[in-house]
């Protein structure tokens, strides 16, 4: 509405921060400008069929635009937007005009305000004073007074802008002295570039102090930030910008109708939120295809390499934009309050109602199969890998390649990076940096998959490469070659391509990888290139394995079939076990040669069922990791479900100080379905 201040916050983000370009704008918006904001408003509504949109009239100081140009730009907004859906209007103000002249106006037309004060008068005069220097601690009280008393139904809440110098009880507590209708907690904007003041974690811990005495006093007024935490745990959409996966929804009108990302992104660089686009000349659906809005609206993609194996990145979701941002990297890492973000989830998470991140979680639990329950783990896991490859695609060419892929044939770029051997691969490269050639084998697997054209150089070892899924070719004496793909065929030189074998018996299929060099990635005593007579000694097995569990073990076939992709040959036990498997290999098992296909059948089972545990746990953290014999017993316990014999006393589970809410509740519907006794 104005992009003038009467007051001047030295922390403000819009004046005091990285850009400047509110010194090139009007003061205050134009009717005309309104109106067009109001028409393109109307247009994106209609387009999405939006039952709803939120409006919220900010600035600068919005109240400087003055009660008469207030009304009738809220008057534009209502009358166009309402022929299209209903238009939820807020302003937000740093309250010292707030007088009966604007409360009217925004009584008259159903505007709820918020206000911006960040505790009691000593803690808000460190801040929110004049350019004098004096305070504006009493206008802003008066102005609360008169919503609180004569205007209740339009007092939205108060706004905090957290300082560790104060004491964060008596800020609280000073803020409910108010009868806010809600809360909120802001961290104050910051980069890497330009570090918050204070020391590491300190905002974790003046914010677990609040939320300690919130939660044991019952929680006497919504706190947005803490509300929306507690959702997250629970597996529900954000509803704050500072944490979260969701995609972002929000833009900003500037007073001349330039269209910005969200303003918080001002504390980067100047210009940081620009799209380039303006009301009246581009509809709302431009700024949906703008490169940069696209790639924030991307989730797990847009994370920084670091954050994806985080235990709370499904909560956190990488902080607010705006505080990743460093030269060098960009918006391409954690947050600048990263730490603090991790704590103060996880010291909420002990207090957080049991969450339902899975609709099936307690069906998964109980170690049931139902298929719409591996399904959810399926997705989840599509997710990571999504993520993982979004991070390795350096070279354009790859990545363009990889992209026509996925518009052509979707399913099968998501064939080759599901293959278990990628996220081992890929989670490795992430972390060390190893092995950046073999993103192109991937590449290469994709075209020839998705019939798609491509000359791609690929690096070997030893003479050897592998086409993940595909199978491998040898050309004596280099490691590096040429291969062209023309229409999906490839034409490999050095000879014909050794495909990668594949067992099948009944309608089930995995493949039998003897051959990927992700093999030695695993730890695993492999059975390497075998023979062909061997392999067909394996499929022999395989075949009357297969024939077992549909006789002695049907109700797990299905899902036996659904999570075992590929089956990998040992020569020795792992961990004592005639089986294996890896939290980064989910879909391989690998097994043991046994001569008796009651047990090859057992060791399936077996292999299916840890990794469901392994895949959920990739998704939803149940323990802190601080107990490996308690992770042991879990696993034991786990597979006992589907091992002959007595299982294991389970009672003491749920007392485990290393469970997370999330695990509490997993060892709860474990007893639920008798693993307790």
């Amino acid at each position: 509405m104005h992009s003038r201040c009467d007051l001047a916050c030295d922390h403000c983000y819009v004046y005091e921060h990285e850009d400047s370009s509110w010194r090139g704008r009007p003061a205050v918006m134009s009717l005309e400008t309104a109106d067009r904001v109001a028409e393109r408003i109307a247009e994106h509504a209609a387009i999405n069929g939006l039952p709803e949109v939120h409006i919220i009239l900010h600035g600068g100081e919005p109240l400087l635009a003055g009660p008469r140009r207030l009304d009738a730009i809220i008057g534009s907004f209502r009358a166009k937007i309402g022929e299209v859906c209903q238009a939820k209007v807020l302003v937000h103000t740093n309250g010292v005009r707030l007088g009966r002249s604007f409360c009217d106006v925004f009584r008259a037309h159903g505007v709820k305000v918020g206000i911006s004060l960040d505790g009691h008068k000593e803690a808000n005069d460190l801040h929110r004073v004049y350019r004098s220097g004096r305070s504006s601690y009493d206008r802003v009280i008066r102005g609360i007074e008169l919503l609180r008393t004569e205007y209740p139904e339009l007092y939205l809440g108060l706004l905090c802008t957290i300082d560790l110098r104060n004491d964060a009880r008596t800020v609280y507590r000073s803020l409910l002295e108010h009868d806010p209708p809600s809360l909120n907690f802001l961290l104050p904007h910051a980069t890497w570039d330009a570090p918050p003041p204070g020391e590491r974690e300190g905002y974790a811990d003046w914010l677990t102090t609040i939320f300690d005495e919130w939660h044991a006093s019952g929680r006497p007024v919504p706190i947005v930030l803490f509300d929306s935490v507690l959702g997250s745990l629970r597996g529900d959409p954000s509803t704050a910008e500072a944490h979260g996966l969701d995609p972002d929804d929000v833009v900003v009108i500037e007073t001349d109708g330039e269209i910005e990302q969200a303003d918080s992104l001002k504390t980067a660089y100047d210009g940081a939120p620009a799209t380039g686009l303006n009301v009246f000349r581009d509809p709302f659906e431009e700024v949906l295809a703008h490169p940069e809005v696209v790639a924030r609206r991307k989730g797990l993609e847009n994370l920084a390499p670091e954050c994806l194996g985080c235990p709370v990145v499904s909560v956190c979701g990488g902080g607010m934009v705006a505080h990743r941002y460093g030269r060098g990297r960009g918006f391409a890492n954690p947050s600048v309050y990263c730490e603090d973000l991790k704590k103060l989830i996880t010291h909420m998470g002990k207090a957080a109602p049991p969450p339902r991140a899975f609709p099936r979680f307690d069906v998964l639990a109980a170690g049931g199969h139902a298929p719409e329950a591996l399904a959810e783990l399926a997705a989840g896991q599509r997710v990571v890998r999504r993520a993982l490859l979004a991070h390795l695609i350096g070279d354009r060419g790859l990545r363009s390649l990889l992209e026509r892929a996925d518009r052509a044939e979707g399913a099968r770029l998501d064939e080759v990076i599901g293959h278990p051997f990628f996220s081992l691969w890929a989670a490795g490269r992430l972390a060390t940096g190893a092995d950046p050639g073999r993103i192109t084998s991937y590449a290469a697997a994709v075209a020839v998959r998705a019939h798609l054209t491509a000359d791609l150089v690929l690096t070997g070892s030893g003479g050897r490469f592998h086409l993940p899924t595909l199978g491998s070719f040898t050309v004596e004496g280099r490691d590096e070659t040429t291969v062209r793909i023309h229409a999906g065929v490839l034409d490999a030189p050095g000879g014909p391509l050794r495909p990668t074998p594949v067992l099948s018996a009944d309608g089930f299929s995995v493949r039998f990888e003897d051959d990927d060099p992700g093999l030695a990635d695993t730890g695993w005593p492999v059975l390497s290139r075998l023979a062909d007579d061997e392999i067909g000694r394996w499929q022999d097995a395989f075949g009357e394995a297969v024939a077992v569990l549909r006789q002695d073990h049907a109700p797990y076939l299905a899902a036996v079939q659904a999570t075992i992709s590929t089956l990998v040959p040992l020569s020795g036990p792992v961990d004592g076990r005639s089986f294996a498997v890896h939290r980064r290999l989910l879909g391989a098992v690998g097994v043991r040669w046994r001569d008796d296909p009651r047990d090859l059948a057992a060791l399936l089972l077996q292999g299916h069922q840890l990794m469901k545990l392994l895949a959920l746990q990739e998704l939803v953290e149940l323990h802190d990791g601080s107990d490996p014999e308690f992770a042991d017993a879990l696993e034991r316990a786990y597979l006992a479900m589907v091992v002959p014999g007595p299982r294991p006393d389970t009672a003491n589970f749920a007392g485990a100080s290393c469970l997370t809410p999330a695990g509490r509740r997993f060892v709860a519907a474990m007893g639920r379905h008798g693993m307790t006794r």
